[in-house]
């Protein structure tokens, strides 16, 4: 078997797998589900203008991250960063991430590493820092949503006890942490023995490229402007989600605090390697709201109208992205 067949085949599983999981997931979810129930919930006024506003605000989100990541890029090149591309480079990410999960952001730093003529390493280095903010950020947020819906987070953890436990065992294990005691280790003896060939300086001289990308937060102008636009970028994804309540009569009632609860869950719930978040998302957010008294069917059709609708959203805005940016490459190189 050939590389570029070997290569295709593992690229092909690492797609097909998470895909299949997320499949799975929701048909788990929905076997018991009667579609002629949903179709009665889709009929019974459903308030659309309500799920479009939704997705303008999905490609607004898109629009301020992309700018926020600007900020970053600026210090690493000769001349400013176009806005342009960093906000149609976020666009391919998220599209491209619902191909191959995690793949966006290493594409998004390969585009701007060509449109924009700085080292991958270094932009790679911006999206370390930007994710950095973005932990901080939810962790915040989450420890906020918390406090305000402790009595339902008491509830949630009782309701999917298998679940808590599970993530509670998994940090809690003793090995875990002798597994990145021994993966530091092995990168320090690896450094010792082999720190004079050609090999390990070229990682070296990545490494620190990569260091360069991070410490831009440094030397971001206007740090005032890069901390209006993060919290402006939260509010936007929260106003997103929430706004869909008002779509269905028996979520309409869902108050603010309780959608920011559902919406750090959601959130939560993307950490798991699956294609937009198919089947985890839709899981969280139907258990989330039967834990604020709405059935479960009622649930299950605003998990599929809300991911479904926003997803087809980042869809078309990936495209349009990708399309922007190969005719403008195309102009560069004639």
């Amino acid at each position: 078997m050939s590389r570029k067949t070997s290569d295709f085949f593992k690229n092909l599983l690492k797609a097909v797998i998470p895909l299949l999981i997320g499949v799975l997931i929701l048909w788990l979810l929905y076997r018991n589900t009667d579609i002629n129930e949903i179709k009665a919930i889709l009929q019974q006024g459903v308030i659309y203008e309500w799920i479009g506003f939704s997705l303008i605000l999905v490609g607004l989100g898109h629009v301020i991250r992309g700018l926020r990541w600007k900020q970053l890029l600026d210090p690493l090149s000769e001349s400013t960063t176009k806005a342009s591309n960093a906000i149609n480079a976020i666009f391919a990410n998220y599209l491209i991430n619902l191909i191959l999960p995690r793949f966006g952001e290493v594409s998004r730093c390969g585009i701007i590493s060509k449109c924009e003529n700085i080292p991958f390493t270094k932009v790679l280095g911006t999206l370390i820092s930007e994710r950095i903010v973005d932990i901080i950020s939810l962790g915040l947020i989450t420890l906020f949503a918390f406090l305000l819906n402790w009595d339902a987070l008491h509830a949630f953890s009782t309701q999917e006890a298998n679940l808590t436990s599970g993530i509670l065992s998994f940090f809690s294990s003793v090995w875990l942490y002798v597994g990145c005691a021994v993966f530091v280790i092995v990168c320090i003896v690896l450094y010792k023995l082999f720190r004079q060939t050609l090999f390990m300086q070229k990682i070296i001289r990545a490494i620190k490229n990569m260091f360069a990308g991070i410490k831009t937060i440094k030397y971001v102008d206007n740090k005032f402007r890069f901390i209006g636009l993060t919290l402006f970028m939260w509010v936007v994804y929260y106003f997103e989600f929430y706004i869909c309540c008002f779509a269905f009569p028996f979520t309409e009632n869902i108050t603010m605090q309780q959608g920011l609860f559902i919406l750090v869950m959601a959130n939560i719930s993307i950490i798991v390697p699956v294609q937009g978040g198919i089947g985890p998302w839709h899981f969280i957010v139907i258990q989330c709201l039967i834990l604020f008294g709405i059935n479960e069917t009622a649930a299950g059709t605003f998990a599929l109208i809300v991911h479904g609708t926003q997803t087809i959203m980042t869809a078309l805005l990936g495209l349009l992205g990708l399309l922007i940016l190969s005719v403008r490459n195309k102009k560069k190189v004639s």
